[in-house]
């Protein structure tokens, strides 16, 4: 199969993709409801080519949670990255996402949408600041935190100049899954 053959697959294949995520449910013995309930997962994958040594294509795909539903998918080639504003957002609709779209141009896109986020904290890409302005002091409030315990803080991050109010919540990890979590992001970024 061609990759212009395999790529034009993959662009039709919505149907397919919802009835894969179903049948999974099914397999795994969820009683999943039908219809949109606006929150959704959304992520992406790299597709590639047989005998390639990279990535060809990314998969961008968002999940319903209600019903595992595909509520939106998008295949783009590697030059595309993981953002929010490729995502159709009807108001109401609640996002959840990894860190990669936790940034205040991807936030304010949503929320210009009406609708509303819910993503991992990348303090690099996504500063966050005290009601006064000042920079929220992230890992200082974290040393605070206890195992199993949530704290939240009101928080913003500004875009254009303009404040995208939220909320942080971190609850702390216990020694053995952050010893589980760190052992992961090394191999990720250091395999042998």
């Amino acid at each position: 199969m061609t990759a212009v053959a395999l790529f034009k697959r993959l662009r039709a294949s919505e149907h397919w993709l919802q009835w894969l995520a179903r049948e999974l449910g099914k397999a795994r013995g969820w009683d999943l409801p039908t219809g949109n309930s606006g929150f959704r997962a959304m992520d992406a994958t790299v597709v590639s080519e047989p005998g390639s040594t990279g990535t060809d294509w990314r998969l961008h795909y968002s999940l319903n949670l209600a019903d595992l539903q595909c509520g939106f998918f998008e295949i783009t080639d590697v030059t595309d990255g993981e953002t929010w504003r490729r995502v159709p957002v009807s108001p109401g609709d609640v996002l959840l996402g990894d860190r990669i779209y936790g940034t205040p141009t991807g936030i304010a896109h949503l929320l210009r949408s009406r609708g509303d986020v819910t993503v991992r904290v990348n303090h690099n890409a996504l500063p966050l600041f005290e009601a006064e302005g000042m920079h929220f002091p992230l890992f200082r409030r974290f040393r605070t935190l206890h195992v199993g315990k949530a704290q939240q803080w009101n928080t913003f991050a500004v875009h254009d100049g303009v404040p995208l109010r939220g909320r942080l919540v971190a609850v702390k990890r216990t020694a053995e899954a952050t010893r589980r979590a760190r052992k992961r992001m090394q191999s990720r970024h250091f395999p042998p």
